[in-house]
């Protein structure tokens, strides 16, 4: 636990996990905790997780608490708690913060992921020690969409799968000029960065500049309702918002249909890194892990990247794809899967049923140690927490 709250088992952690969530969802946080942030690489130290709640000047009592509780809270004093340009700032305000602020300033990645979403984190350290090896500078992974972005609305534009769509579909805005070039950006559930473009954008004076100035709209009756998405708005702030000279980064597209599942379902593959739970159920992240405890093979990661041009804003751009061919693509539809039904039911319903009982043995692995089929993850959460 002390490596896990404190983060100084190791002197260089390898990234640092800043998990967007608002002081009131406790609930999601506790399924993380109970779930993905159980790894050995996240009770080591290498890889640290931390949840990011914006907080005015007096943070919410009960959040104050759970920090003290559990050692993993980051309060950011943004004093925009809304979901307009909220989640925006939160980030910028986590990039500033974790650039200068040990030990998060000694990991090689920073990153900031969503609440509603499961990290298969042994495969996905195993991707950036490899571009960590490979000397990458300046990385920007994650799955990669093309968008613009709406300067003064502080909106995204269409978003698509390729630049060449995305600038046909938000054709009208580049050429009035009412918003930027096409440029990619890391999707949800994850945006995850190199600690050295962090700081770049932390120190670069024209995003500073673009953030502050984005309060004037909450005072604008309709810029006010506006949602500034934070992945698209990371996108834009790498693509336009550092110096002008900037040059050196590199794009990691991890194979999206592969490695990662976005969509109103619930399928996982033995190579799944990511899976984003748009249902937002905290049952589904606790079936996904142990889903992935069960079946996830390690995937042998292979990089092959372009000829890297230093002249460049973007100077390569390197693809991620599986490389063993003994992992298994097949997806699972992890609804109908017994890692997500033994968690669903009640004690009581187990208790009234034997073959419910010999089904989830040793699924549900209990949270006193044993192979308590009794002890359920909805009693584990508590009462608070229903789904």
């Amino acid at each position: 636990m002390a490596c896990r709250a404190l983060g100084n088992c190791m002197a260089d952690p390898l990234i640092v996990l800043g998990v967007l969530s608002a002081a009131s969802y406790d609930c999601r946080r506790a399924a993380i905790r109970n779930s993905w942030a159980q790894y050995p690489e996240v009770d080591s130290g290498e890889v640290l997780v931390r949840f990011l709640s914006a907080v005015g000047p007096e943070p919410p009592a009960k959040l104050v608490a759970e920090h003290e509780r559990f050692g993993d809270i980051v309060m950011l004093q943004t004093n925009v708690t809304t979901r307009n340009i909220g989640p925006m700032l939160t980030v910028y305000r986590w990039l500033q913060f974790a650039a200068v602020e040990p030990p998060y300033s000694r990991a090689h990645y920073v990153a900031k992921l969503d609440d509603d979403g499961f990290v298969n984190v042994p495969e996905l350290a195993a991707h950036l020690r490899l571009l960590r090896d490979m000397g990458k500078t300046f990385v920007y992974y994650g799955i990669f969409y093309y968008t613009t972005w709406q300067m003064h609305r502080h909106k995204v534009g269409a978003s698509t799968y390729d630049a060449g769509t995305a600038g046909r579909q938000n054709s009208k805005c580049i050429q009035a000029k009412t918003c930027s070039g096409v440029f990619g950006f890391a999707a949800a559930p994850a945006q995850i960065i190199g600690t050295d473009l962090a700081r770049a954008l932390a120190d670069s004076p024209k995003a500073v500049a673009y953030t502050q100035g984005s309060r004037a709209i909450l005072d604008d009756p309709v810029k006010s309702k506006t949602f500034a998405t934070e992945d698209s708005f990371l996108g834009y702030a790498i693509h336009d918002l550092l110096p002008d000279d900037f040059k050196g980064i590199t794009l990691a597209k991890i194979d999206r249909f592969k490695y990662t599942f976005d969509s109103w379902g619930f399928s996982m593959r033995p190579t799944t890194i990511l899976y984003h739970d748009k249902m937002k159920s905290s049952f589904r992240l606790r079936a996904a892990h142990l889903y992935a405890q069960n079946h996830a093979c390690p995937t042998n990661v292979s990089v092959a990247c372009s000829r890297r041009d230093p002249r460049a804003q973007y100077a390569e751009t390197c693809s991620l794809k599986p490389n063993n061919k003994s992992c298994p693509l097949k997806l699972t539809n992890m609804k109908s899967s017994k890692y997500f039904r033994c968690d669903v039911y009640s004690s009581n319903a187990l208790a009234a049923s034997a073959n419910l009982s010999r089904e989830c043995l040793g699924v549900r692995l209990g949270f006193n140690g044993t192979h308590d089929v009794g002890v359920t993850w909805r009693d584990a959460m508590g009462p608070g927490c229903k789904k």
